[in-house]
């Protein structure tokens, strides 16, 4: 289990790694949709195993402007989960990330997100 996976097991206190790793990956794929590239590329040399492949964006096209509702609902497309359960999950990314990440780098993502975003950063 990489260093993200385990801080986000504690985080939400997932029951299991593979839930761990579900939410861990639908986060990362929203997240790398939503942020520039050059900066998910950054991140991704600080995370080990999957989690650095899983943030890099697959198009090539630049971020992604998205809500805070439509990024929550992509990672619930991606998980498979329901709206609440995606929810849990970002935060619990998100709070990873803060856990593993140099302060730079996290502060890299959110700040490319717009105003309505803050209310996922509450625990991080």
């Amino acid at each position: 289990m990489t260093e993200l996976i385990e801080a986000v097991r504690r985080h939400a206190d997932f029951d299991s790694e593979a839930e761990a790793r579900t939410a861990t990956r639908a986060v990362l794929a929203a997240l790398g949709r939503r942020i520039a590239r050059g900066e998910a590329e950054d991140i991704a040399e600080h995370l080990a195993g999957d989690p650095a492949d899983w943030i890099l964006p697959t198009e090539s096209d630049g971020p992604t402007s998205l809500s805070v509702d439509e990024f929550v609902a992509f990672v619930a497309e991606e998980a498979d989960a329901d709206e609440d359960d995606a929810w849990d999950y970002v935060e619990a990314v998100l709070g990873g990330l803060s856990d593993v990440l140099p302060e730079a780098e996290f502060r890299g993502i959110t700040s490319q997100f717009p105003p309505e975003y803050d209310r996922l950063l509450v625990e991080t």
